[in-house]
């Protein structure tokens, strides 16, 4: 080996970076400088995951209130119907919780997106009537080109 590889193996450099470790070689244990040591604090580590169980998931649905229901196809294939769009749930997949909407590429979501996409749209609330542009109101005075329009006829 060449003695780049024989210091990183001793401990006398960084076995990442090879920058040299100014504290004595520790009985040739490869070693990290405290720049590695730092940047690779937290890697590794494995967030825990929470699984939601079909318990869950159903009574989630029901309580939406939107008409929706729960349907278990699978062991880890759900879906959501009775909205405009059937939404198949993936809920435990390594990615975390997987969804799509009818026809569509699937993606990452969360359980209340899933509903959400299911659902039929939310009823907007009334709206006042409003006057069409060409017509002259108090507050909008007939525009230049509907003038010019009214003289040229």
């Amino acid at each position: 080996m060449g003695e780049i590889a024989d210091a990183m193996l001793d401990g006398t450099v960084c076995q990442e970076c090879g920058v040299f470790i100014e504290e004595p070689p520790a009985n040739g244990i490869p070693r990290h400088c405290t720049d590695c040591r730092r940047a690779s604090r937290g890697k590794g580590k494995r967030m825990k995951k929470t699984r939601l169980t079909w318990a869950e998931f159903s009574q989630a649905v029901a309580t939406a209130g939107r008409g929706l229901n729960a349907r278990h196809c699978a062991e880890h294939h759900w879906q959501i119907q009775g909205g405009d769009w059937l939404v198949n749930c993936w809920p435990n997949s390594n990615r975390g919780f997987v969804m799509q909407k009818d026809g569509e590429q699937s993606r990452v979501g969360s359980l209340r997106e899933a509903i959400d996409l299911a659902s039929p749209p939310k009823a907007k609330p009334a709206t006042e009537t409003v006057a069409p542009p060409w017509e002259e109101t108090r507050d909008r005075p007939v525009g230049l080109i509907r003038r010019l329009w009214r003289w040229i006829w």
